[in-house]
């Protein structure tokens, strides 16, 4: 029982870490991507290009896209880890849950979060659309102005 409590806090620590090395990877690609983005939109906006406007609203949207998905994996971890923590709170006994499943247990979470509607829902959390929905109405608005500007 030692050695399957010894495993299941192994398997916490696995978790926990692919838990928050999500995160540090999305914080890193919204801090290269909220300059680039806001050049794109300056520089659209400056020269008046449709196209690059165009661009890099799509890229704002692919990006945000990808969090969202980014994230939805990253909550496929929460039973699991819930269930971990549940054991360490004297909740429930060790005993009785198998070692090391990360994967099987990702995989069950995985067929609730990869459908669209699913998607929407995480794209919308605040953490999750900022600073993208800002920069795609800016660039939205910022086609119109142009298409409107003589």
């Amino acid at each position: 029982m030692a050695e399957t409590r010894d495993d299941l806090r192994a398997e916490y620590a696995i978790l926990q870490t692919n838990y928050e090395a999500i995160d540090g990877r999305i914080i890193s690609m919204k801090g290269w991507l909220v300059p680039l983005l806001s050049a794109g939109l300056g520089l659209g906006i400056r020269d008046q290009s449709i196209g690059l406007l165009l661009a890099t609203g799509l890229a704002c949207l692919c990006v945000w896209v990808l969090e969202g998905i980014w994230k939805n994996f990253q909550w496929c971890y929460s039973d699991r880890i819930r269930l971990l923590e549940g054991v360490f709170r004297g909740e429930a006994d060790s005993s009785t849950i198998a070692p090391f499943q990360v994967h099987s247990s990702w995989g069950r979470k995985y067929t609730e979060y990869q459908a669209d509607a699913k998607l929407w829902q995480t794209m919308k959390r605040p953490f999750v659309c900022i600073p993208y929905l800002p920069v795609l109405a800016a660039c939205i608005a910022a086609v119109i102005w142009v298409l409107l500007t003589p």
